[in-house]
């Protein structure tokens, strides 16, 4: 890689750097803790991503990601992706396959039009299996350094459905087990742990306005429909009660 950086013209080197980019290994680190279970298990959730792979709903960060791994997957066994990667988005395709046998036929149709790659497809479940016997090790601590900057991903929550975490009970106890450290947490449920601090204490000062939304409805839906939770949290952050009053203006402004 370096040589070819030190050879090619500008066109080129940006061509290589493009292409790396596009690798769909990229973001790996952001999925360690990806509870792709829930994911499958909840079929109102596993709707919401379908509907944004055939580009007929919105998408969320992660949906954004798995949209652009599918392709690979179904064309070839995700050769480019990690074992993580195709442990995951091998485990969506077969929840849509079973559950959801309408989107998928349209994804496939996408995808797979003229049925070339079915053999292909009908391995993946077999490599799901060998790869729920691995373990993923991950080592990017500048990257997780970066990203707990509350700033640092506001792009890829622009189009975030904060109405269906807030409306969808069990989804929402799944993120609050992860911000009181009862939980796994999906990458979203990670930056939200990270900001909620910073809404308790100081109004999410350094957060963008749409971040001051997202987490000020997030958290005004587990003050009312979690209350017992709620007080684990605000113990957390806010034990002698402090920051009561700034907490009530940012939410007053924020939480719906």
């Amino acid at each position: 890689m370096y040589l070819a950086l030190e050879t090619s013209q500008l066109s080129k080197t940006k061509t290589l750097v493009a292409l790396v980019a596009a690798r769909p290994e990229d973001n790996y680190d952001r999925y360690e803790n990806f509870d792709v279970d829930e994911l499958v298990s909840n079929l109102r959730l596993l709707k919401s991503y379908a509907a944004c792979f055939l580009g007929e709903g919105k998408c969320t960060a992660e949906g954004n990601d798995f949209k652009k791994w599918i392709p690979e997957a179904v064309q070839s066994n995700c050769g480019k992706c990690s074992d993580h990667q195709k442990h995951l988005v091998g485990k969506v395709i077969k929840a849509c396959i079973d559950k959801l046998p309408e989107e998928w036929n349209k994804l496939n149709a996408i995808h797979n039009p003229d049925g070339k790659y079915d053999e292909k497809l009908k391995d993946l479940p077999g490599k799901i299996r060998k790869l729920n016997k691995m373990k993923f090790l991950v080592i990017l601590a500048l990257v997780a350094l970066a990203a707990a900057r509350p700033e640092a991903n506001y792009e890829k929550y622009e189009n975030f459905d904060v109405d269906e975490l807030v409306s969808n009970l069990r989804l929402l106890k799944s993120y609050v087990a992860c911000f009181i450290g009862e939980g796994k947490c999906t990458p979203e449920g990670s930056d939200f742990k990270e900001w909620i601090p910073e809404a308790v204490q100081s109004n999410c000062g350094k957060c963008s306005d749409n971040q001051k939304h997202l987490v000020g409805k997030v958290i005004k839906a587990c003050m009312e429909k979690l209350p017992e939770e709620w007080k684990k949290l605000n113990a957390l952050h806010n034990p002698d009660g402090k920051y009561d009053e700034g907490l009530k203006n940012f939410l007053d402004n924020y939480g719906h």
